[in-house]
């Protein structure tokens, strides 16, 4: 799958994360895509959630400090849209969550609530088997070789 300019996506916690750790073996690609997105004017989106989730990982597993990570989380906000869970994406989540036969993380499945409920079918991410069988979603993962 490649990037389509006239799509809208929604970038995944992991790439965020991925872009924040110069010792993940991914890190220059992630930066080179993410400003890449920025740049070429994609219609890219975030939710709360993903900030909430990156806020997280950056103080507990790599032990930043609050300050720190509202910059870094800052930072984001400022290249990107966000969305936010309306008041019928619960029924969008219960949904899914009965249909959905294949395993998942049920943060993940509301991930995918907020983006159908939201009019966005694409996400980016390198954890496809987390949105595998969720239907009404597309997956890009950069690092996947066709």
């Amino acid at each position: 799958m490649k990037i389509i300019s006239d799509t809208k996506y929604l970038v995944d916690t992991n790439i965020f994360i991925y872009g924040y750790d110069a010792k993940s073996p991914y890190y220059k690609e992630t930066r080179s895509l993410l400003q890449n997105l920025v740049v070429q004017d994609i219609d890219i989106y975030i939710t709360l959630q993903n900030i909430v989730e990156f806020c997280n990982v950056l103080i507990r597993d790599y032990k930043l400090s609050s300050s720190s990570t509202i910059g870094y989380a800052q930072e984001i906000l400022l290249d990107f849209k966000i969305i936010v869970p309306k008041t019928t994406t619960i029924s969008v989540f219960l949904n899914l969550l009965q249909k959905t036969k294949s395993k998942f993380y049920v943060f993940d499945l509301f991930l995918a609530a907020t983006m159908l409920d939201n009019g966005i079918s694409h996400i980016i991410t390198a954890n496809e088997k987390d949105f595998v069988g969720i239907k009404g979603i597309l997956v890009y993962n950069p690092w996947r070789k066709n």
